[in-house]
């Protein structure tokens, strides 16, 4: 088993799950991870714009005929609300007499969404609270989580620097200034080489996406592997795969980087050497 060491990226541990970890060109983060971190922010902000404005509830659109109590024929809606969205679903009262001890019916509004979505907020905890910070209920929103990693970049590495509204699409561009697809972006790849605490932001923010996923009803997409395929650079087998939301495909032995082009080449390359 590998044994990890001063050397070894940093981030691997969270990005690459049971792979061995890379040793960096750049320490103490890995080419491929520092764009990862700068994907998971961005996706951060798309979840949250998903879960701040979900689609429409679907109404039921149903009609069915009845007779009044003369005798005539009316059509009716299935869902009497149908015309302005339709209605969820409302508890009635109950027609048993209420006991000590019985729970009472839960919110009507999923708390996780409203937590997650609120606008960031300052966290001033009790003494108390700071004591036992364990028994925190809920979660912090996006904004509020995004804003306080900035202002930990800013006060750790360009105190001169003023922060962005405190919004989720304001702090994401803040923090991924300078993104490209082949590049994590200014404050990004200046956080992964400077930063202490780089490897818990980026364990955070994973657990944070989970979150934002469960929130979602959504589990966490599976990576593309592709077998047999021999990367050319380490001739190791078996070794590329693709996360979901990745623009390339990696070779976890060497950390070569492949297009979709030069992947659906190098498959076309070997399939038709094998053939031959």
């Amino acid at each position: 088993m590998h044994d990890t060491t001063d050397t070894d990226c940093t981030l691997c541990p969270t990005f690459r799950g049971n792979a061995e970890p890379r040793r960096p060109d750049r320490p103490p983060v890995c080419e491929g991870c520092r764009l990862r971190l700068s994907r998971l922010i961005g996706e951060l902000h798309d979840l949250h714009e998903r879960l701040a404005n979900p689609d429409p509830t679907e109404a039921d659109q149903r009609r069915y005929r009845r007779y009044d109590t003369q005798g005539r024929a009316q059509t009716v809606w299935a869902d009497p609300l149908a015309t302005i969205g339709g209605s969820g679903p409302i508890p009635s009262k109950p027609d048993q007499p209420h006991v000590s001890g019985t729970p009472s019916k839960s919110t009507p509004a999923n708390l996780d969404h409203v937590d997650l979505t609120n606008e960031a907020r300052i966290p001033n905890p009790t003494p108390q609270a700071r004591q036992h910070p364990w028994d925190q209920i809920g979660h912090l929103s996006v904004a509020t989580r995004l804003y306080e990693l900035a202002r930990d970049w800013r006060d750790t590495l360009w105190p001169g620097h003023h922060l962005p509204v405190p919004t989720v699409p304001e702090l994401t561009m803040w923090l991924r200034a300078g993104h490209t697809p082949e590049y994590a972006g200014n404050r990004i790849d200046a956080a992964c080489t400077e930063h202490p605490g780089i490897a818990d932001i980026a364990a955070e923010l994973h657990q944070l996406r989970g979150t934002l996923r469960a929130a979602l009803g959504e589990t966490e997409p599976r990576p593309r592997h592709w077998l047999g395929v021999t990367c050319p650079h380490c001739r190791e087998i078996s070794t590329i795969s693709q996360q979901a939301g990745d623009d390339y495909a990696e070779c976890s032995e060497c950390g070569r980087m492949y297009t979709a082009d030069q992947m659906a080449e190098l498959v076309h390359q070997q399939a038709a050497a094998v053939n031959a």
